[in-house]
């Protein structure tokens, strides 16, 4: 098992507030792509106009620059903007097909809801397990969102039960609060959980983010790795970078309530020997093996620990997690990327760069 890079202590941390997309959801290519079919369809409809830029939206440049972080019509103006468009704001109510910023804004939703819905919503594994350690620990937990699906995608992903309070898009526009790099929505969430921001962190996953938390003034405020801007993130004040929250513990005996460790083998001499020179690759059974066999079978759950061993054993070699559970259901149930995952009786593979389907 790998030591911890940061653990949080009831002594010093009273709640801890989550960004959805990129920390606890894994929602930001269904927007990105919603996103792009929305920009993308309107420039070329706007072509055969003069004295304006139609780049296509391209997505290292614009989504980080005017998207990110920004709730949706605030987004589609800076965007429209970069392009030396500009159009009227219209009204919220507006219809898909309006040429307003909320009517585009209005068709952004529509199309992200229709990826949802065929695409389904993953979680990271690792901070789904986090917050019940949390929670078991008595240590608060709000997330925090700038998209107005916010509730309709925890539900989605059945997490909704995780969180003592959520501000997300809607509740920003009704109390008026401003967008991050501002901390409004984070200074909001503590006020709902009942708690000083001197006693609450703050995991993000964005610069904007990371910003509104260090304005805060929250105890902490902790990057997760997102690759290229993990020294950004440093450059933006943050106080702690870490690589996946697998890598954060939470303190207190409480915490560790009927959580026990596997025991190691004692002597692996007889597996190195037959490992030498190998390729080893790894194959488990779900209900039984990895979680314990339920009279109801949806309520096999796996364990915080057991996700943990996993996602180590998935870093030195193949894993693959076998089940006649659907796809969704069991890829749900592990939540980690590096799996590879055969549902329906070997029927549906999928692993990274790895996809296969049989007809029925």
């Amino acid at each position: 098992m790998r030591e911890p890079e940061l653990t949080f202590s009831r002594e010093r941390i009273d709640a801890v507030i989550f960004n959805l997309d990129g920390v606890v959801t894994r929602t930001t290519n269904l927007h990105i792509n919603a996103w792009r079919h929305v920009f993308n369809a309107y420039l070329r409809d706007r072509s055969t106009r003069g004295g304006e830029d139609y780049r296509p939206f391209d997505i290292d440049h614009d989504y980080t620059r005017y998207i990110d972080g920004r709730p949706r019509y605030q987004a589609v103006k800076h965007f429209l903007l970069s392009r030396h468009i500009d159009l009227p704001m219209g009204d919220p109510s507006d219809p898909s097909d309006r040429e307003t910023v909320c009517g585009i804004g209005n068709r952004k939703n529509l199309i992200f809801d229709w990826f949802a819905k065929e695409g389904g919503v993953e979680v990271y594994g690792c901070a789904i397990a986090l917050i019940h350690r949390l929670r078991k620990a008595h240590i608060k937990t709000a997330v925090v969102s700038a998209s107005k699906h916010c509730e309709s995608i925890l539900k989605h992903a059945r997490i909704d039960d995780l969180f003592d309070a959520r501000v997300d898009g809607t509740d920003a526009e009704r109390l008026d609060l401003d967008s991050k790099p501002d901390p409004d929505t984070f200074l909001e969430a503590a006020r709902r959980l009942g708690v000083e921001p001197s006693r609450t962190a703050v995991l993000e996953d964005t610069l904007v983010g990371i910003k509104a938390g260090k304005r805060g003034r929250f105890a902490l405020v902790i990057g997760v790795h997102s690759g290229e801007q993990d020294e950004k993130m440093w450059e933006h004040g943050v106080d702690f970078v870490v690589r996946d929250l697998c890598r954060v513990d939470v303190g207190g005996a409480e915490a560790g309530e009927g959580l026990s460790r596997p025991k190691p083998l004692v002597d692996l001499t007889l597996v190195s020997r037959q490992l030498a020179g190998r390729r080893p690759a790894l194959f488990l059974d779900y209900g039984g093996t990895l979680a314990p066999i339920e009279d109801r079978p949806e309520d096999a759950r796996l364990s915080d620990d057991m996700r943990l061993v996993l996602r180590d054993a998935a870093g030195l070699m193949t894993v693959v997690v076998v089940s006649g559970r659907d796809i969704e259901k069991l890829s749900g149930s592990v939540g980690l990327p590096e799996v590879i995952y055969a549902g329906s009786h070997g029927m549906e593979i999928r692993g990274p760069d790895l996809r296969l389907e049989l007809p029925a």
